[in-house]
């Protein structure tokens, strides 16, 4: 923002109030971590708990009072709420959030936290199915198909472990035997997936609607002529990055500056934001700013096996969310303006840390403080 100030890309308007805006969620990060290191561990999973259960709050309020929220959103000004998702022809909801899409991330950051930190499950593969059937049925009724996207290449990339690690100490299954059970399980589950889209298709009497939000899964598999599979939300996308790629030339080294899409979308040039933090972020700061955000993501992941303390959990929850992140790049341009994200990412970073301090404190050498007052270690 410095360097688009100084090059002439944003008066110092613009200057104040991006270095503000910005500052807010960099704040938020920071206080997270720093509350992560300080209290105990069954406040944080409280706080997580108390946000999937107002969620689904929202969701039930907004199935049966739809019109409290229309309201709502006449009052704040908010467009999103309650004009681009005012009916429920669309078929999407959004609980007490802005938009459907940072309801569904939102869900998925609550999850990840609940499926990758709780120790007291580890061994219990039921539970992982319970709160990734809760959390999918979630994101189903907001209409993501990022989110649910996602959530399918997680599940793939972190499922099996579950699975094969329930096998081996709970059903007493050797390790081969554990292996050949998962992908024999992987690929019947695949095929029966398969096979359920193909019956829906075939049972139904009426042609698939082209318009909702999830039935682009179904038409995917669909061979008659007569039902396009054209996804219009994806070809808007699309669309988009001609314009922006067309001003990311002009400056490649040091952008255009975070105001010059949004002066664009308000004179109607841009019909819409990238919806990639790697495209928006080239736009608004240039190649080495992506790059050095590409390399931080990498770091992290690289360091959080290497100070963290996670050896009684499954998984490094801070690499599922680091993989998370990368992943869902891909589809959000304002990812770290969302609350959900830059709490969780500054809660894990917070108890990474602390994993560290703890990793210290059982050395005589190194310890700072008496290991017994293990939730006051920064002090």
């Amino acid at each position: 923002m410095t360097i688009s100030f100084g090059v002439g890309n944003m008066n110092g308007n613009d200057f104040v109030y991006w270095i503000s805006f910005v500052s807010l969620f960099a704040s938020l990060f920071v206080l997270a971590a720093i509350l992560s290191l300080q209290i105990q561990i069954k406040w944080i999973y409280r706080l997580f708990w108390s946000a999937v259960t107002s969620t689904i709050i929202g969701f039930i309020l907004n199935y049966t009072n739809f019109q409290l929220f229309r309201d709502i959103g006449k009052l704040s000004g908010s467009t999103l709420a309650y004009v681009v998702y005012g009916s429920n022809d669309e078929g999407r909801i959004f609980s007490f959030f802005v938009h459907p899409n940072m309801a569904a991330l939102s869900t998925v950051c609550f999850f990840v936290f609940l499926l990758t930190t709780s120790k007291e499950h580890v061994k219990k593969i039921r539970t992982y199915m319970l709160y990734l059937g809760l959390m999918i049925g979630m994101i189903l009724v907001t209409g993501s198909r990022t989110s649910l996207i996602v959530i399918a290449i997680i599940a793939i990339i972190y499922l099996p472990k579950i699975i094969r690690r329930s096998l081996i100490r709970r059903h007493k299954f050797n390790n081969n035997l554990g292996n050949i059970t998962i992908v024999f399980g992987g690929i019947l589950i695949v095929l029966l997936f398969v096979f359920g889209i193909f019956v829906y298709i075939s049972l139904s009497q009426s042609p698939i609607d082209t318009t909702g939000r999830l039935s682009f899964f179904f038409r995917i598999f669909n061979s008659s002529p007569t039902v396009s599979t054209q996804d219009d939300s994806l070809a808007d996308r699309l669309k988009i990055l001609d314009s922006y790629w067309k001003y990311i030339e002009k400056n490649l080294l040091f952008g255009l500056g975070p105001q010059f899409a949004r002066d664009k979308l308000s004179n109607g040039e841009f019909e819409n934001v990238s919806q990639n933090v790697y495209i928006e972020n080239t736009l608004n700061y240039g190649i080495f700013y992506v790059l050095f955000y590409i390399y931080a993501l990498v770091k992290t992941y690289q360091l959080s096996s290497k100070i963290g303390n996670f050896k009684d959990y499954i998984f490094n929850p801070l690499k599922v969310f680091v993989v998370l992140l990368t992943l869902i790049g891909f589809s959000i341009n304002g990812l770290y303006t969302i609350r959900a994200v830059v709490i969780l990412l500054g809660i894990l970073i917070g108890l990474t840390l602390r994993g560290s301090l703890q990793k210290n404190m059982k050395s005589p050498q190194k310890a700072l403080v008496n290991p017994s007052d293990e939730f006051s270690i920064v002090s």
